[in-house]
C-alpha cells in the first residue's frame, strides 16, 4: 500500500509529496493518498477542503505532465483527473508571466 508522507515529516518539498504517485496500483490506494494529501494541505496551510483538493491535483496533474502517456492513463483513472486540465493551466500562467513582463504573444499562447 502506497501511503503519503510515510515518514510523517511536518514539512514536505513538491518532490517528496509527489514521487510516490507512479507506485499507486488502484483506485483505493489514489484515495487514501488523495485524502492525506488534502489533509496535509489542510493542515500545514489552512486550507478550504475545496481548495486543499484542488491545489492537490493540479500538482499531481503537473507532476504527472512529464511522464509517459501510459503512466499519465494509469493515474488519471486513479485519480479522476484529466492531464489536457494542465495544458490549459500552463498557457494561462504562461500568459500571466508574459504579460507581466511586458511581452505581448509567445510562440505558445
Amino acid at each position: 500500500m502506497v501511503k503519503f508522507n510515510p515518514e510523517n515529516k511536518k514539512n514536505l518539498t513538491y518532490s517528496e509529496i509527489v514521487k510516490h504517485v507512479f507506485k499507486i496500483n488502484d483506485k483505493i490506494e489514489a484515495k487514501n493518498y488523495l485524502i492525506d494529501y488534502i489533509l496535509y494541505l489542510i493542515h500545514n496551510n489552512n486550507y478550504s477542503i475545496h481548495y486543499a483538493e484542488k491545489i492537490a491535483k493540479m500538482n499531481i496533474l503537473y507532476y504527472l505532465s512529464h511522464f509517459n502517456l501510459n503512466d499519465i492513463q494509469k493515474i488519471e483513472k486513479y485519480f479522476d483527473i484529466n492531464i489536457n486540465k494542465i495544458k490549459v493551466l500552463r498557457k494561462e500562467k504562461l500568459k500571466k508571466i508574459n504579460l507581466s513582463n511586458g511581452i505581448h504573444g509567445t510562440k505558445n499562447g
